[in-house]
């Protein structure tokens, strides 16, 4: 910078000019304090991308051929030995030039085979347990006919020692052989291993040669006495044995076991906390008990775990089996409180569930079914009744509803034929009204047996069917209700069979069938069987199982089963064991009875031995102070006590006696 100012501005402008680039000047000739300069680059930490990229390419080609070699590999393991391994795609692209003939080969044989495997599944076998039992059955009855058929021999041991005669009336001899050795009197005397009897028998058997007298033998109570053979029975085969089979199996499912209630409320109370199937149980119990016993059952349960057993079974059950416990643990009064109800409101069959339920019921249980049908409903039944039923049909359910007819199983012949007169004095249109005439008199007030006397009666003086008349001269409901009451009244069991068989239709009702099986159980079900097979030729039992459409129908074939088995009348125990013991010995009807075995006959008392008879001359050299061998017929048991026979020991002791007065000197 001068000193002085610049003349002009011009010249102060080049000075600043000339300043400014001796500034810059100064500053590119300065040198820095810090080194900015790029930091230096090792070899060794440079990444060569070139080479990283063909040691990766190299990697991927090493690892497919891996991958190939592992395939081969794999199926060479998985090879069945072929010739080649190495080319195992020889057989998908044979070279052969007879490709042709070789595929018809194999069609041929793949036929072939068809047809003998038709052949196999087609062909019963050849074999028949039913006649293989039957003939193991005849094989048992020929060999206990000719155990009991066999002679049986016994010995004269008349001229034979003691020893030789215990041997020969001991145990038989295939015994003697398993036994380890035959207890014999020691030669000091010794007879403490032996019995009492046989002691007896030996220490007078050492003392002298005479056998000891027969009375004089201390012998056990315990008196050995020979079976009486019995001629065996004939044996059930064929299709005799099947029945008797099968009858077995009906009496086994029909047969309760012991009742206890304790015990059927702890069966139920773990059926409902999952331990177990509760429909098994369910049927198990309480489908085969009676109807005070399954309310003593609900009962007890409640009593015993604070619980309600109906709640507590329906949370594990499905829809049927709810509906089978409900109606198993009601009271009947419900029962048919809540049937009837649900037939005036369109629930199933209408005229027949009203008819059946009030026709059925006495006095006292048609108030019962009044009182819980108000206090379930909180309506009267008639009031019910005559809000839903109109006509004719009203009158008929209200009469029957009444409840105040008489109940004398006695029928006064005379009044029912008067009645049966003015029944058929009435007019042919209103002789079966219900409104007014007398049979709405007969509805309200007669018994049920009065009422079938008229009409019998009736049917006696006209010649006419009163079904077949109620058919032609009714219509509706009115007719299908009259209809029902007649037949109802006529023969309940058969009714009761039709109605079950049409509601086991697809059309039908299930809950009807549910109910005649639960409510007829205990009254009248071995009738309503036996109608039932009378009428369309299968048992109930088969119908219930093939047509009913319910889970819960095995339980209702169990009730069919126990509580329609005819009732055996209660005998004696002992009288019935010797009736089957009697039946069990008695011949076959269609067998002969055998004569009995033949036996030798008892010795005679002045009988005597002959001088040739070997088993005296060989007892004589042993034993010549015998004077006569007596020989009662003894059994000797594994214990060794010897029993007496009472007859045949008195004929042998007459005989000693003869032979004694002889001597062996005599023989």
């Amino acid at each position: 910078m001068p000193f002085y100012p610049a003349a002009n501005n011009i010249l102060q402008k080049r000075w600043n000019q000339r300043a400014y680039e001796l500034h810059v000047k100064k500053k590119k000739a300065m040198k820095s304090g810090l080194d900015t300069k790029k930091p230096k680059s090792f070899i060794h930490l440079k990444v060569n991308l070139k080479r990283m990229q063909s040691e990766e390419e190299r990697q991927a080609s090493i690892d497919y051929e891996n991958r190939i070699l592992l395939a081969k590999l794999t199926n060479v393991l998985r090879s069945t030995g072929q010739l080649d391994n190495w080319n195992y795609d020889y057989e998908l692209h044979s070279k052969s030039l007879n490709q042709m003939k070789m595929a018809e080969e194999r069609e041929k044989i793949n036929q072939e085979n068809q047809k003998i495997l038709k052949r196999l599944k087609e062909r019963s076998s050849n074999f028949d347990a039913d006649k293989w039992e039957d003939e193991y059955l005849m094989h048992n009855y020929y060999l206990d006919l000719k155990n009991s058929t066999t002679k049986n021999f016994e010995l004269d041991v008349r001229g034979m020692d003691q020893e030789q005669a215990l041997y020969f009336y001991g145990d038989d001899r295939h015994k003697r052989k398993v036994r380890a050795q035959y207890d014999k009197v020691s030669s000091n005397g010794d007879t403490a291993s032996l019995a009492h009897s046989q002691a007896a028998v030996s220490e007078k058997s050492i003392k002298g040669d005479e056998m000891p007298n027969m009375v004089e033998l201390k012998i056990s109570k315990n008196v050995s006495r020979k079976k009486r053979r019995t001629v065996p029975r004939l044996p059930a085969i064929g299709m005799e044995r099947k029945k008797e089979i099968e009858r077995k199996k009906k009496e086994a499912a029909a047969k309760t076991a012991h009742y206890d209630d304790k015990d059927e409320a702890v069966k139920l109370f773990k059926a409902s906390k999952g331990m177990g199937k509760p429909d098994v149980v369910v049927a198990q119990t309480l489908a085969k008990r009676k109807y005070s016993q399954r309310q003593q059952t609900k009962s007890k349960f409640e009593e015993q775990f604070d619980l309600n057993l109906e709640e507590e079974l329906s949370a594990h059950l499905d829809d049927d089996y709810q509906h089978l416990v409900s109606a198993l643990l009601a009271t009947r009064e419900d029962y048919d409180a809540e049937a009837i109800h649900g037939a005036l409101k369109g629930e199933g069959p209408f005229t027949e569930t009203l008819v059946e339920i009030l026709s059925t019921r006495n006095n006292g249980a048609l108030s019962s079914i009044k009182t819980a049908y108000a206090r379930k409903y909180s309506k009267e039944l008639e009031e019910d009744i005559k809000s839903e039923v109109k006509g004719q049909l009203r009158h008929l359910l209200i009469s029957l509803t009444r409840g105040k007819r008489g109940e004398l199983p006695v029928v006064d012949n005379d009044a029912a034929e008067k009645d049966a007169e003015q029944l058929k004095a009435t007019q042919e249109d209103e002789r079966w009204n219900s409104d007014s005439g007398k049979m709405a008199d007969l509805l309200r007030t007669a018994s049920w047996s009065h009422i079938v006397t008229v009409l019998h009666q009736y049917e006696k003086m006209t010649g006419k069917n009163t079904l077949d008349e109620m058919e032609r001269l009714l219509g509706g409901d009115y007719r299908d209700a009259m209809s029902s009451l007649v037949k109802c009244l006529s023969d309940c069991p058969m009714f009761l069979a039709e109605q079950i068989h049409q509601n086991l239709q697809p059309s039908g009702d299930e809950t009807t069938v549910m109910r005649i099986i639960i409510m007829r159980s205990e009254i009248d079900m071995a009738l309503i069987r036996k109608a039932y097979k009378r009428l369309y030729g299968e048992t109930l039992m088969d119908a219930v199982a093939k047509k009913l459409p319910l889970t819960s129908k095995r339980a209702l074939v169990q009730m069919v089963v126990v509580h329609g088995a005819p009732e055996k009348p209660p005998s004696n125990p002992s009288q019935d064991k010797q009736q089957e013991a009697d039946q069990k010995h008695a011949p076959s009807p269609s067998h002969p009875q055998h004569p009995k075995p033949l036996k030798r006959p008892p010795p005679k008392k002045d009988a005597t031995i002959a001088p040739d008879n070997p088993l005296a001359k060989g007892n004589l050299k042993t034993s010549s102070k015998l004077g006569a061998a007596k020989s009662p017929r003894m059994e000797r048991k594994a214990d060794g006590n010897i029993s007496q026979k009472g007859n045949q020991a008195d004929q042998i002791e007459g005989s000693t006696v003869s032979l004694q007065k002889n001597g062996p000197d005599n023989l």
